[in-house]
C-alpha cells in the first residue's frame, strides 16, 4: 500500500495572526485540517474537519451524522513552514481508513468543488455563487485562483 497523499495539521497561531481579516474560514486554532500534499491550480489547500456539516459540498464520515471534511472551509496555504504544523491530535482509526481509502474520491471532489465556485465567480452566476460560494473561504483566494 503506498503512502497517503495527505497529513493531518494545525494551523499556527501566525496564520490566525496574519489573516485575521480573512472571511468566512474555520478561526478555532484547534481546528484539525486535513493537509492534501497535492498542488492544484499551483497551491496547496487545506481542507478542515468539521463535525456540523449541512451543504453537500463536504466528505462526510458517515450518512449517520454531519462529520466530515468541508471543502467550503478550504484555505490556500503559501507558506507552509510559517504556517502549518503536524497535529498531535488522533484521528479516529475508522475516519483515517475511509480518508486512505476515498483519498482519490476526496481529491476529484474538491478538484471540483474549486472548479465550480471558480466558474460560478467568472460568469458571475449568482444562483450557482449562493449555493457554492456565499460561505465558502475561497472568496479570500481570488487573485490566486486567477478569478
Amino acid at each position: 500500500m503506498s503512502t497517503p497523499a495527505f497529513r493531518y495539521v494545525h494551523l499556527t497561531s501566525d496564520f490566525y495572526q496574519d489573516f485575521n481579516w480573512y472571511v468566512e474560514i474555520m478561526k478555532d486554532p484547534d481546528r484539525q485540517y486535513l493537509h492534501l500534499v497535492t498542488q492544484y491550480k499551483g497551491h496547496t489547500f487545506v481542507i478542515p474537519f468539521r463535525s456540523g456539516i449541512n451543504h453537500p459540498y463536504s466528505f462526510r464520515f458517515s450518512k449517520e451524522d454531519n462529520k466530515g471534511l468541508d471543502y467550503s472551509k478550504a484555505i490556500i496555504i503559501h507558506d507552509m513552514q510559517k504556517y502549518v504544523v503536524p497535529s498531535a491530535k488522533p484521528i479516529p482509526q475508522k475516519q483515517h481508513d475511509l480518508i486512505v481509502r476515498k483519498e482519490q474520491l476526496i481529491l476529484r471532489h474538491f478538484y471540483k468543488y474549486v472548479d465550480d465556485y471558480c466558474k460560478a465567480v467568472q460568469n458571475n452566476d449568482t444562483n450557482m455563487l449562493n449555493r457554492l460560494g456565499k460561505y465558502s473561504s475561497l472568496k479570500n483566494f481570488h487573485q490566486e485562483l486567477g478569478i
